[in-house]
């Protein structure tokens, strides 16, 4: 059977995780090279494809070829690895997973069934991985019933896409849950995870154990149960159970994941672009413009989160790209969102659906881990600004030391992953420019160099008046001396009546007195200075 439509889930999350519990990208990548369901896909040599599990015959070969030639030299290195410690990749169980896999997506009594082709982990050194689940929707429910419309593709790409429960609705309203009812990966005979989230809204509603089974940094079950299947490994994203030994990660953005998707619909397609010499369609078809935006922005079927036409028209326009508008088999709409990437077209040739799956989404992979860095460094910093904005409290080594490495990883991710382009392809350009910004990827690049610009100011202004009251300390006490030097030269020189130096009458009876006062006034002196120049908020 044909594919109608192609769904890849991404989803960013952490796995640094603390600043107390902090791992390095060797010890997380160390738990899956020691797993025989992961194996790892990294590209060894820039110059020469090598045979790996993913490479099956010519055709793959030839699909990672024409992806590494798409791709800048000093991207490549994000992508494909090469041992530059940037990036690791990671392909779960690919002799066994291949178009064998199901990712069910159960809602409202339907269940959505889409052939699971392969799952991947991409490992980056800014403390930022992503979990890729590559799935097509070849057209047929569970129960029989066709999905192979725009409205099934809606539901699939929202309900399938939510790992978390944003809000826990009432008892009387579950069926208003914005989430699936169920979530599911399977693979016959080998194992089946899943996320029952009915469930777990009845059993909020109940009281049940609502606190042992709550956290607020969730992610599904599933993902954590194959990430660490086949290994003693353990992932929560519960913070305490890292006391057990678990390894802690939560999601690096939202509770949602991204979505990029394909749809071979011609029929559709022809409709949204049916041109009048004005205006399309859309444009002038409120039913089309909420069915557009829907699938744009990544909303439910017959559930436009944007009721406005006038500014639903508006995102539309800013959000689509219009290149190869028209009719023909290269007629195509993309969209790029927040939420989303997709590719509507009229039944496009194979090399335009390779590129599409291949090349574009390794640009939304790249741009979804600079915001998930540009954030997660946000987060570090605002931590390391409480300890500074305590009042009295003046910056520790610890934290200076954390300042450092935070400082040299934003260097290295400048130079490493933020980069302005991708690709010499004119298209390729285009689209990543819009990524980007959907993204708000330059927007959150110069908020984290303000940031980092204030913490050090203020960190330096913390350290430079720490040693300002050590130096006048030192000072008052040079000043003590060189008074205590003169007075002893002054009573050395003058004889008594008798002709005898009168400092061996004060050596002799007053010296201890005099060193007494002379610590005395010194230690009082630094009392004063402390007091004096004590930190104020």
């Amino acid at each position: 059977m044909s594919v109608y439509s192609y769904h890849t889930f991404i989803l960013p999350f952490v796995w640094e995780g603390t600043q107390q519990h902090r791992h390095t990208m060797e010890e997380f990548a160390g738990c899956f090279l020691g797993n025989p369901n992961w194996v790892c896909t990294d590209m060894p040599d820039e110059y020469y494809i090598r045979r790996s599990p993913t490479l099956r015959d010519n055709q793959d070969v030839m699909l990672v070829y024409k992806e590494y030639q798409y791709f800048h030299p000093f991207v490549r290195k994000a992508i494909y690895g090469f041992g530059e410690n940037i990036v690791t990749n990671f392909s779960f169980m690919p002799d066994k997973l291949r178009n064998k896999g199901h990712y069910y997506i159960t809602k409202k009594g339907r269940t959505y069934d889409l052939t699971l082709n392969g799952i991947n982990l991409k490992i980056f050194n800014t403390g930022i991985a992503l979990f890729i689940m590559e799935c097509e929707n070849r057209g047929i429910d569970v129960d029989g019933k066709r999905q192979d419309d725009p409205e099934s593709v809606k539901n699939i790409n929202d309900y399938g896409r939510r790992i978390s429960l944003p809000f826990l609705p009432e008892l009387s309203g579950i069926d208003y849950s914005i989430c699936a009812d169920r979530l599911c990966v399977e693979v016959e005979g080998m194992f089946r995870f899943e996320d029952d989230y009915r469930a777990f809204i009845e059993l909020a509603n109940a009281g049940g154990q609502l606190y042992e089974k709550l956290s607020l940094t969730h992610m599904c079950g599933f993902i954590k149960d194959i990430l660490g299947f086949g290994s003693l490994q353990h992932f929560t994203s519960k913070r305490r159970n890292e006391e057990n030994g678990d390894f802690y990660i939560y999601p690096a953005l939202d509770d949602r994941m991204f979505v990029c998707c394909l749809v071979n619909d011609s029929a559709f397609t022809q409709k949204m672009l049916t041109y009048d010499g004005e205006k399309y369609a859309y444009e002038t078809d409120e039913v089309l413009s909420k069915s557009l935006y829907e699938l744009m922005f990544v909303d439910p079927s017959q559930n436009c989160s944007c009721p406005t036409p006038r500014m639903r028209l508006e995102l539309i326009d800013s959000h689509l790209y219009k290149r190869w508008f028209g009719k023909g088999q290269y007629a195509s709409l993309y969209s790029v969102a927040a939420q989303g990437m997709i590719m509507l077209s009229d039944n496009p040739p194979d090399y335009l659906s390779e590129s599409y799956l291949t090349q574009y989404i390794q640009m939304a992979c790249l741009t979804l881990v600079q915001r998930a860095t540009l954030m997660h460094f946000q987060r570090e910093a605002s931590n390391l600004s409480a300890d500074i904005e305590k009042t009295g409290k003046a910056i520790n080594r610890i934290t200076i030391l954390q300042l450092m490495n935070l400082q040299e990883r934003c260097v290295a991710y400048k130079s490493q992953l933020h980069f302005t382009e991708l690709t010499p392809q004119e298209q390729g350009v285009e689209m990543y420019d819009m990524l980007r910004k959907c993204m708000f990827i330059e927007r959150e690049s110069q908020s984290l160099d303000n940031h980092m610009e204030s913490l050090s100011d203020a960190a330096d202004t913390n350290l430079d008046f720490g040693f300002n009251k050590i130096a006048l300390v030192f000072t008052w006490i040079s000043c003590i001396l060189a008074v205590m030097q003169n007075v002893i030269c002054f009573f050395t020189d003058v004889e008594n009546t008798k002709g005898e130096p009168v400092f061996a009458y004060v050596q002799g009876n007053v010296s201890l007195t005099f060193i007494s006062l002379t610590l005395t006034s010194t230690l009082l002196a630094l009392l004063v200075i402390l007091y004096r120049y004590r930190r104020r908020k």
